[in-house]
């Protein structure tokens, strides 16, 4: 199992580098993106907190029968906004730039930065949505691990150029790294779809 993992990866080298050498570039949250994205939600869950906060702390006898639900709304106020608030600027799950090079990827948010050298990962998990909406699982070996909610449609290049290459760089290090997982299954099949179709 191992010699085939790391025939696999010797296979796939040479490629990796040469598409990472043409796709060198920094990427941008667009303004209105991750302001409705990422600012409105993390701000708007503090209110959620301290509104949560006001249901629970005082008095609320006066709503009779409606107390007991008044204060479950609280509850979930509070620990749906400290959730939101934990993601958004304790883990920083929402990198506004990404900066991508033959070397490996860095993810910036709110002035903290983590960077993920291409020949340390031992993990590399994407859960792609729509619109180049994706879930992310990184880790390295002997550094950090992240969560990151990326939206590549949502950020651009010094060109103007949506941030599609940072999505392929992704599935091209999960590929390499975990070939028979179905997600890469999958995506090896749809190609071969596209493929058939052009011809």
């Amino acid at each position: 199992m191992i010699e085939e993992k790391n025939m696999i990866q010797g296979e796939e080298a040479p490629r990796v580098q040469q598409e990472l050498r043409s796709k060198c570039a920094e990427y941008t949250a667009l303004d209105h993106v991750y302001r409705s994205e990422v600012l409105i939600p993390g701000y708007g869950s503090v209110a959620f907190v301290l509104l949560g906060l006001a249901l629970l702390v005082p008095d609320i006898t006066y709503l009779g029968a409606l107390a007991p639900l008044a204060k479950v709304a609280g509850v979930v106020m509070v620990l749906g906004g400290l959730y939101t608030i934990q993601r958004t600027f304790v883990a920083h799950a929402y990198p506004r730039v990404i900066r991508l090079d033959e070397k490996g990827i860095e993810f910036e948010s709110f002035g903290s930065s983590v960077r993920f050298e291409t020949d340390r990962l031992t993990r590399c998990a994407v859960r792609e949505g729509a619109r180049g909406r994706s879930f992310l699982r990184i880790e390295q070996e002997g550094g950090p691990t992240r969560r990151l909610f990326l939206n590549c449609m949502g950020m651009e290049g010094a060109d103007g150029e949506r941030a599609m290459a940072v999505q392929d760089y992704l599935f091209v290090q999960e590929a390499r790294l975990d070939p028979k997982s179905i997600r890469v299954r999958a995506r090896k099949l749809n190609e071969r779809k596209e493929e058939g179709r052009r011809s």
